[in-house]
């Protein structure tokens, strides 16, 4: 989970409805065939669980447990991978190996681009930002293309700027070198605006893609950055919560506005990046506990 991530305290209608649907389902919050590998994977990545536990969390709407959920067989398949990022980048014809898959989670970068405080290379998950999962794409033309991901479930956010810290810091002073550079793939403008979730995570996860190519992790040239929310959580996708960008009504149009090249930037639902049916008994098996679970999101 990158900085600022979590929901503000707000709750929605959405929020408790799946929460409540959740709970009377019953039953792990972590698709039990993963719970082995997907601990070992965090364990040998120093990587940290949400709220700081030893092992994914019991709250049924967790947004990391959500995306594990419907990620890790792509991690752990190439082919399954494969489909995945042709569904984004089309003319794919491989997924790079990344530690020991093809997929990584909470990726930071191998190096602090964007000079945030704390960074360190066992730093994933803890207060810095991160993809909440990445994939690293081969193309036709021999180019490889990073598809950062950011999952959403049921956080929404208020309009409370976070332009300074609660310690009094000003975070634009942090992203100000980067958000000024004339390559910055985030149109010039008052910095304020972005300063507002889901806009600040985006604006750094942005950063952080650019200047991953800039340094040529993995070899790619370019990336794409995909959002994934469900269409049933209105209150995140359907407000804006930067006044400066609120003339364009919904998160996606106003998040596009800013960008140079708005074509990078993906929205998509949740069912989207799931694999169909009739690959193997195991993966049909995890395809209907999933359709039970989150089907209800697309």
């Amino acid at each position: 989970m990158s900085i600022g991530s979590l929901s503000m305290g707000l709750g929605s209608e959405f929020a408790h409805r799946e929460k409540a649907r959740l709970i009377a389902i019953g039953g792990e919050t972590l698709y039990p065939s993963f719970r082995e590998a997907i601990m070992r994977y965090y364990r040998e990545h120093s990587i940290s669980w949400w709220g700081g536990s030893e092992g994914p969390t019991d709250n049924p709407i967790s947004s990391q447990v959500a995306c594990i959920n419907h990620l890790e067989p792509a991690r752990l398949h190439r082919g399954i991978a494969l489909e995945l990022a042709r569904k984004h980048v089309a003319d794919a014809i491989d997924v790079l190996p990344i530690e020991g898959g093809f997929l990584a989670y909470e990726w930071i970068g191998n190096r602090s681009y964007l000079a945030e405080r704390g960074w360190s290379s066992k730093s994933r998950g803890r207060n810095i930002t991160s993809v909440d999962a990445l994939m690293s794409v081969k193309r036709t033309n021999g180019r490889v293309c990073l598809i950062i991901i950011e999952w959403k479930f049921t956080e929404c956010y208020s309009g409370v700027s976070l332009a300074v810290s609660k310690k009094g810091t000003p975070r634009t002073e942090i992203y100000s070198p980067l958000l000024e550079h004339p390559d910055c793939p985030i149109q010039r403008g008052k910095h304020e605006r972005l300063f507002f979730d889901p806009y600040d995570q985006l604006m750094r996860q942005t950063l952080l893609a650019w200047q991953m190519v800039e340094h040529g992790e993995f070899g790619a040239t370019e990336w794409i950055h995909l959002h994934v929310a469900p269409k049933s959580n209105f209150r995140l996708l359907r407000s804006v919560t930067s006044p400066d960008l609120a003339p364009f009504g919904t998160m996606e149009r106003a998040w596009r506005s800013v960008l140079v090249n708005p074509e990078r930037y993906r929205l998509a639902s949740p069912n989207a990046v799931l694999p169909p049916v009739g690959i193997s008994e195991q993966t049909d098996a995890w395809l209907a506990w999933m359709g039970v679970r989150y089907g209800v999101n697309d």
